[in-house]
């Protein structure tokens, strides 16, 4: 909302009244107290011009500058409330004042209150329908009440009003915002790219360009333009918020755990729609980096701000499938869908709780909805995600050629590499369940080529290369993993399989313990256990063993040392 806030400072016309002389000294006062609020006002002194107000306020209360002159001042320090309030009085005293219909439907707009803002909005075309500003806002109330063709038809009456150049700017930006929205990503760029050749030094332009392309899968490119949006504006909360977002999309979650905490300290809980965005991002990013319980805090905080608030619901969910709680994923899920049953996030999330719930069939449905839902938005991440899942579902069911023609299916769409590489790893888990270690060695591989950050590839290849009687290679697979990784309990558990087959049997029990002891949320703890009594069992086998091989030993010797004393005595055998 900055570039509206940016567009009504340009078209404000500051109430200065002249100051006639009078002979009732108290309406000399009350102009007089106007004047000097409105001096420091013009200065940004705003808490000060908001004394001189009232004092004119209480000497004069029909006096509707002063309530508007005071309302722009709250309005600037965030109070929008309060502003609100004032703006209402000064309507009230003079019904047709233009600029006060203007900013109290700016503030609507800006505070999402949806159905207020298009009343508002249409009392300002209904006062003035030749007027710019009251157009452009009719547009915004349009926008942000999701009717978004009307909106794209008032910026179009907007820009036909051939406004100033600064003023088309952001027209040409917001414009831009709205085709974004509704996934219209190239004529979005245009726009913005429209707005940047008039205005170079306009910050959101920049921002939504960068969505555009980021929803393009050109995350590289959207980073840059994210990059010079805070170099444009670098005490603007949201768009650092934005660079932790893309951040987190490349991997690189350390950076974007960084970034998000500049926003956090810029924003300091002004303004409560960019904290949400906020805290929904580092909640986001907390999971990334395996910090659940840290994640889970953040959810809660953002619950307590907003109990109806979806994108908590649904990150909770995901931390909670990180720590292995996948009951109460579900739960977490639940609300989400009940509170957003049109959004795909959700059943998404909830497919994976039941696929490691082992309720296959109901992954299988919330996987199938995810897709259907994220058709209707045209997001291809979401999709090749659901078919991801699904596939995993039909391996839990051993069916692995069918979870192989889902992977296949997800791998089909524009993804980013991190992604399209967790889908060759499930392919090749796949292929290895099948005993195709040829087809799990060559898939992992891609998934390594794709993201070589990742342990759970390596994995995948070293099992493989141990099922083809490859211990070595296996061996420097796994190795590689822990390297990439030293807290990986997937890598470790499979150190101690290669270690088993190996005939290292004591060492393979050091890997199997690390493993259980890095296994902090009891994700394949059970499986580990399984592999460690194997190993132990093994390894009572082996002394047993030495132990029938040692007493004919003992007695074989026995025997020669009493033939040996019977031939020295002179003794016949």
């Amino acid at each position: 909302m900055k570039s509206l806030r940016k567009i009504l400072i340009l078209t404000v016309v500051m109430f200065l009244i002249s100051v006639y002389f009078s002979d009732v000294l108290f309406a000399f006062s009350a102009i007089e107290n106007f004047n000097e609020g409105t001096k420091l006002l013009e200065q940004g002194n705003f808490e000060e011009a908001i004394k001189y107000f009232e004092r004119a306020i209480e000497q004069n209360p029909t006096m509707s500058e002063s309530y508007y002159n005071k309302a722009y001042a709250l309005q600037n320090l965030y109070k929008f409330d309060e502003a609100l309030e004032q703006y209402e009085k000064a309507i009230v005293y003079n019904p047709n004042f233009l600029d006060a219909h203007i900013n109290k439907t700016a503030i609507l707009c800006e505070m999402l209150r949806k159905e207020e803002a298009l009343e508002s909005a249409k009392k300002l075309i209904e006062l003035n329908s030749q007027n710019t500003t009251a157009n452009y806002l009719m547009a915004l109330a349009l926008t942000i009440n999701e009717r978004y063709d009307e909106g794209i038809e008032y910026y179009d009456i907007v820009i036909n009003m051939n406004p100033g150049n600064e003023y088309l700017s952001y027209v040409y930006a917001d414009k831009a915002s709205i085709l974004a929205d509704i996934g219209k990503w190239e004529e979005a760029i245009d726009y913005c790219d429209k707005a940047i050749e008039i205005n170079p030094q306009l910050s959101k332009a920049y921002t939504v360009k960068s969505l555009a392309l980021a929803n393009m899968g050109k995350i590289e490119e959207a980073l840059e333009q994210s990059y010079k949006a805070i170099e444009l504006d670098s005490e603007n909360a949201v768009y650092y918020g934005n660079k932790a977002f893309l951040l987190n999309e490349l991997g690189r979650n350390e950076e974007a755990l960084e970034a998000i905490k500049k926003a956090e300290e810029i924003d300091n809980y002004v303004n409560t729609e960019t904290t949400l965005n906020i805290l929904i991002n580092k909640s986001l990013i907390l999971a990334e980096l395996e910090k659940f319980e840290e994640s889970l805090e953040v959810t809660d905080k953002i619950i307590g701000m907003d109990g109806t608030n979806y994108e908590a619901y649904v990150n909770r969910c995901f931390a909670l499938l990180g720590m292995g709680k996948y009951k109460e994923a579900v739960e977490a899920a639940n609300i989400a869908i009940e509170l957003g049953p049109d959004k795909p996030f959700a059943y998404l999330n909830r497919s994976i709780a039941f696929v490691n719930t082992e309720d296959y069939e109901k992954a299988i449905e919330d996987g199938e909805t995810a897709i259907q839902l994220a058709i209707n938005d045209n997001d291809e991440d979401i999709i090749s995600k659901g078919y991801m899942i699904i596939g995993n579902a039909y391996t839990g069911i051993l069916q692995y050629d069918k979870a192989i023609e889902m992977y296949q299916k997800a791998a089909e769409y524009n993804v980013n590499d991190r992604l399209l590489s967790e889908i060759n790893t499930n392919m090749g888990r796949a292929y290895f369940k099948k005993n195709n270690f040829d087809e799990a060695i060559k898939f992992a591989d891609i998934a390594i080529e794709l993201n070589g950050k990742d342990d759970k590839p390596y994995v995948v290849k070293a099992e493989a290369l141990l099922g083809d009687g490859k211990k070595e290679e296996a061996m420097e697979t796994v190795l590689k993993a822990i390297e990439i990784k030293p807290d990986s309990f997937l890598a470790y558990n499979s150190k101690g399989l290669v270690l088993e087959k190996s005939g290292e049997l004591e060492e393979a029990l050091v890997a199997f313990d690390k493993a259980i002891e890095l296994d902090s949320y009891n994700k394949i703890t059970d499986l580990v256990e399984e592999n460690k009594m194997r190993v132990e069992r093994k390894i009572k086998m082996r002394k047993a063993s030495a132990l029938f091989v040692v007493f004919p030993l003992v007695f074989i010797i026995l025997a020669i040392v009493i033939i040996t004393k019977i031939k020295k005595t002179g003794m016949e055998v």
